[in-house]
C-alpha cells in the first residue's frame, strides 16, 4: 500500500548494511580494510566486524517483518501517499543513500593512499561478516512461531525481579530526602542567623555605632 515508502526504507536498510556502491558501502567496506591492514588495535577491528554483522541483522529483520510483512490489526486511518509532501523528504533521502557515497569519494581525495592489494580474506572481511548477519536474521525470523518453554526461575530472571524497585526506588528515595534535610537546615540555619540572637546582635551593633557617632559631637557627623 506504501510503495515510494517501502522502496526507500529499503534502499536506506540496504545502504546501512553496506550494499555495495550504495552510500554506506564507501565508509563501512573502507574502515574494515584499513582495520585489516593495521596493527594498531585487534578489538576495535573485532568490535567493528561484530557490529557490521549486527547491522546487517537487524536491517533486514525489520525488512521482512515490518515492510514485507502484514499488519495485525487493521488502521484506524488508512495509509496512503496522496500527499507529496511526505514522500519528497524520503525520497531526497533515498537518492542521498544512492548518489552520496560515490559523489562524496570521488571529489575529496584521500589524504593517506589507500592499500591496494591485500589477502583475499582481508578483501572479503566486510561482505562475509554481512552474509552472516544476514543468515542469522533469516534464521531468527523462522523462529518466531516457536513457543518457549515455561521457567519460573527464567521468568523472574529476564523479568528483574525487584531489581528496579529496590536499586532505583530506593537509593534514589534515600538521596532525594537527604537532599531536602540538608536544603531545609541550610534554609533554617540562614534564616536563624538572620533573625536569631546574631541578628538581633549584629542590628544592636549597627545601632550603637551611629548612637555613639551622633554623642561625639563633632560637627562633621552633622554635615
Amino acid at each position: 500500500t506504501l510503495p515510494t515508502t517501502t522502496s526507500c526504507l529499503t534502499i536506506g536498510n540496504l545502504a546501512l548494511t553496506g550494499t555495495p556502491f550504495l552510500a554506506g558501502f564507501y565508509s563501512k567496506d573502507l574502515i574494515i580494510e584499513s582495520l585489516n591492514t593495521s596493527y594498531l588495535n585487534t578489538w576495535a577491528l573485532l568490535l567493528t566486524l561484530l557490529a557490521t554483522s549486527f547491522t546487517a541483522t537487524y536491517s533486514l529483520r525489520m525488512t521482512i517483518l515490518v515492510q514485507a510483512g502484514t499488519s495485525r490489526i487493521p488502521a484506524i486511518t488508512p495509509m496512503n501517499e496522496n500527499n507529496p509532501l511526505a514522500i519528497r523528504p524520503i525520497t531526497r533521502l533515498a537518492l542521498g543513500s544512492i548518489t552520496a557515497g560515490l559523489l562524496i569519494t570521488s571529489y575529496i581525495l584521500p589524504t593517506k593512499t589507500p592499500p591496494m592489494t591485500m589477502p583475499l580474506i582481508t578483501k572479503i572481511a566486510a561482505i562475509t561478516v554481512t552474509i552472516l548477519g544476514i543468515i542469522l536474521a533469516l534464521e531468527l525470523s523462522n523462529t518466531h512461531t516457536l513457543t518457549p518453554k515455561q521457567n519460573t526461575l527464567m521468568n523472574f530472571s529476564s523479568s528483574l525481579g525487584y531489581f528496579n524497585p529496590l536499586t532505583h526506588r530506593l537509593h534514589s528515595m534515600n538521596l532525594l530526602n537527604k537532599g531536602q534535610k540538608i536544603a531545609s537546615h541550610l534554609i533554617d540555619m540562614s534564616w536563624y542567623k538572620k533573625t536569631g540572637p546574631e541578628g538581633f546582635a549584629n542590628l544592636h551593633l549597627m545601632a550603637s555605632k551611629t548612637t555613639t557617632m551622633m554623642h561625639t559631637g563633632l560637627i562633621k557627623t552633622y554635615l
